[in-house]
C-alpha cells in the first residue's frame, strides 16, 4: 500500500512538473507575442507619423525615437552618406539621443576606417551588431572601443538604410548600455524600420528637391523679361490661366485676380482672341510648338510680341496643358519703323542727289558743248585762215600755226566728247532708244561689238527714267569692257505696258553673284540706287564662264504708258 502511494506521489509530481513547464513556455510564447504585437503597434503608429512628419529633421527625429522604443535601447543615432567624400564617402551625424557634447563632435563625420559599427557597417555595406564590445574583434585596442566604454556603451548595431534603387542612403545606431542579444523579434522589427526609413527618407529628400525645383522655377518665373503663361485645355476647346509670371501682369497692367483663374475669351481682347484660339487648337492638333506674331491692346498698352505655345499630353495623349511665352517686340518694331523711315529719306536724298547730279551733269555737258567746244571750233578756223592768208609767213611759224590748229581741234573734240559722256545731246533731242544706240555703236573703241535692238516704247519717254536706262546701259557696258573680257554684248530695251525693261547681256567670262554680297562695286551700287529710286527691280545673273545678264525694269508714269508700236 505504501509503494502504491509512492508512485501516485511521483506520478503527480512528474505531472506538476510537466504542467509548469507547459505553463512556463506559454508564458514565455504569450510574452513574445506581446512584444512583437507591442513592436508591430509601435511601428504602425510610427509609420502613420512618419509619414505626416514635416521635412527631414522632424523625420529624423521619429526614426531615432522608434529605434530606441522598439529595440529597448539607451543611446540611438542617424548618419546620412556623402559619397563624394574620401574615396569610400564618410557619414555625417545628422541626429542622435544620449549622446554628450564630446561623443558628438567626436562622431560627426565617420568614415571606413573608423573602428565602430558605423564604419564596419560602411566598409561592408551589412548590418553589423556587436553584443558586448568588450569582445569585439574589429574594435579591440581601438580609440574608439575606449570612447564607447567611456560612455558606458556595452552593445551596438548599425543597420544601413537603403533606397529601392540599391543605393545607400545613411545608416541608424542603437546603443546598449549593458551587453545586449538582439532578438528574433527584434531583428524583425529592425528590418521593418530601416524599411521604411529608407523609403521616406528617399522621399523626403525627392519631396525637398522638388519643392526647391519648384522655388528656383518660381524664382525664374517671376524674373525673366519675357512674359510667361500657363494654360489648362477644358472641356468644349476653353482654355483658363493657371498661371502667369509677373511680366505678364506688368506688360498687360492687368491684376494676378484678373488672369488667374479665367479663360483666354475673357483675358485676351479682340481681334487678337480670334487668331490666338486658331493657334492654340493648331498645337494640339500637329503636337508641336507654333509660333506666331501678335499685337493686342490692354490697359498698360499696345503690346507687340513673339509668341510660342507648347502643348502638354496625358498618358492617354489627351491634351491637358498649354505653355507659351511672349517675347515683346513693341520697342523693335518701333525701331524697324524708324529704320524704315530713315531709309526712305535716305533714298529719297539719294535719289534727289542722283536728280540733281544729272541736272548738273546736263548742264555741263550744254556749257561744254555750246560753248567751250563752239569756241575751240571757231578758234581752229582762226588759226588755220591766219596760216592761209600769211604767204610771207615762214614755213617755221606755218607749221606752228597748222600744230595749234590741230592741238585746238582736238581740244574741241575732246569737250565735245566729255560733254556726250556728261549727257549725251541725243537724249535729251533724239530720245532714249536711239541716245543708247549711238553709244552701243561707239562702244566700238574698246574692240567690242554691241548688237542694240528696242521695241514697243512710247512716243516719249520721262527725262527721269530716260537717264536712269540710259546711266544703267552706260555702266553695264562700262563693266563689260572693264571686267568681261568679252568680245560681243548685247543691249535691249523693251515697253511692256506700264514699264520699259532694259537688258544688257555679254558672252564674257562671269562670275559668282554670291560675291556682291560682299561689297559689290561702286557702279553697280549706282545702278541698284538709281533704278530703287524709281521703285524698279534690279538683277544680275551671272556664272562663271557663262557670261552676266543685268535685267532693269522701271515703271512708266502713267501719262506715259501708250505705245507707239514701233522699234528703232
Amino acid at each position: 500500500m505504501d509503494a502504491m502511494e509512492s508512485e501516485v506521489e511521483r506520478l503527480v509530481r512528474e505531472r506538476t512538473r510537466e504542467l509548469e513547464a507547459a505553463n512556463a513556455a506559454l508564458r514565455k510564447s504569450e510574452q513574445m507575442l506581446a512584444t512583437e504585437i507591442d513592436a508591430a503597434q509601435r511601428l504602425q503608429m510610427v509609420a502613420t507619423q512618419l509619414m505626416v512628419a514635416q521635412g527631414t529633421e522632424a523625420l529624423h527625429e521619429q526614426i531615432l525615437d522608434t529605434a530606441l522604443a522598439i529595440l529597448h535601447a539607451d543611446l540611438a543615432s542617424i548618419q546620412m552618406v556623402h559619397p563624394e567624400r574620401g574615396t569610400t564617402g564618410e557619414l555625417k551625424l545628422l541626429g542622435h539621443r544620449g549622446f554628450s557634447g564630446q561623443a558628438a563632435k567626436r562622431w560627426e563625420w565617420v568614415g571606413a576606417d573608423s573602428r565602430t559599427t558605423c564604419g564596419e557597417a560602411l566598409r561592408t555595406g551589412q548590418r553589423v551588431i556587436v553584443p558586448d564590445v568588450r569582445t569585439c574583434d574589429f574594435m579591440a585596442g581601438s580609440e574608439d572601443l575606449k570612447a564607447f566604454l567611456d560612455a558606458g556603451v556595452h552593445a551596438a548595431q548599425t543597420s544601413p538604410l537603403v533606397s529601392r534603387s540599391g543605393a545607400l542612403l545613411g545608416m541608424v545606431t542603437t546603443y546598449w548600455r549593458k551587453p545586449h542579444e538582439l532578438t528574433g523579434s527584434e531583428l524583425r522589427a529592425l528590418d521593418v524600420l530601416a524599411r521604411l526609413a529608407a523609403d521616406l527618407i528617399e522621399r523626403t529628400r525627392a519631396e525637398e528637391a522638388l519643392r526647391e525645383n519648384q522655388q528656383l522655377l518660381g524664382s525664374i518665373y517671376d524674373t525673366v523679361r519675357d512674359v510667361i503663361f500657363h494654360l489648362a485645355v477644358e472641356a468644349e476647346g476653353r482654355f483658363r490661366f493657371i498661371s502667369v509670371n509677373a511680366a505678364f501682369l506688368e506688360a498687360t497692367g492687368l491684376s494676378r485676380e484678373m488672369v488667374v483663374g479665367r479663360t483666354v475669351n475673357e483675358v485676351i481682347p479682340e481681334p487678337s482672341l480670334t487668331m490666338v484660339l486658331g493657334k492654340y487648337r493648331q498645337a494640339i492638333e500637329q503636337n508641336t510648338a507654333v509660333l506666331w506674331e501678335e499685337t493686342s491692346d490692354y490697359p498698360a498698352g499696345r503690346l507687340t510680341g513673339e509668341v510660342s505655345v507648347v502643348p502638354a499630353f496625358d498618358s492617354r495623349g489627351t491634351c491637358t496643358h498649354l505653355v507659351g511665352s511672349v517675347h515683346d517686340i513693341t520697342a523693335r518694331k518701333r525701331a524697324e519703323a524708324a529704320l524704315r523711315e530713315s531709309e526712305q529719306q535716305l533714298r529719297s536724298l539719294a535719289g534727289s542727289l542722283l536728280s540733281a547730279q544729272e541736272k548738273e551733269r546736263r548742264r555741263i555737258s550744254r556749257e561744254l558743248h555750246d560753248d567751250l567746244t563752239q569756241r575751240l571750233a571757231g578758234l581752229a578756223m582762226e588759226l588755220g585762215t591766219l596760216a592761209a592768208e600769211s604767204p610771207r609767213a615762214s614755213q617755221r611759224l606755218k607749221k606752228r600755226l597748222g600744230a595749234l590748229q590741230r592741238g585746238v581741234v582736238e581740244a574741241a573734240e575732246t569737250s565735245r566728247h566729255m560733254a556726250y559722256q556728261l549727257h549725251p545731246a541725243e537724249l535729251d533731242d533724239l530720245g532714249l532708244a536711239t541716245a543708247i544706240r549711238v553709244y552701243c555703236n561707239d562702244f566700238s573703241r574698246y574692240g567690242i561689238i554691241v548688237e542694240f535692238s528696242s521695241r514697243n516704247l512710247p512716243e516719249s519717254v520721262n527725262r527721269e527714267v530716260a537717264s536712269c536706262l540710259y546711266r544703267v546701259a552706260q555702266e553695264s557696258l562700262r563693266n563689260v569692257a572693264k571686267h568681261a573680257n568679252a568680245r560681243r554684248a548685247s543691249v535691249t530695251l523693251e515697253g511692256k505696258g506700264d514699264r520699259i525693261q532694259l537688258q544688257v547681256r555679254d558672252t564674257g567670262v562671269g562670275f559668282p553673284v554670291e560675291s556682291l554680297r560682299a561689297g559689290g562695286g561702286l557702279g553697280v551700287v549706282s545702278m541698284q540706287e538709281r533704278v530703287r529710286h524709281l521703285n524698279g527691280s534690279f538683277a544680275i545673273q551671272s556664272m562663271p564662264e557663262q557670261g552676266t545678264v543685268i535685267t532693269v525694269e522701271v515703271p512708266l508714269p502713267k501719262t506715259q504708258m501708250s505705245t507707239a508700236g514701233y522699234s528703232y
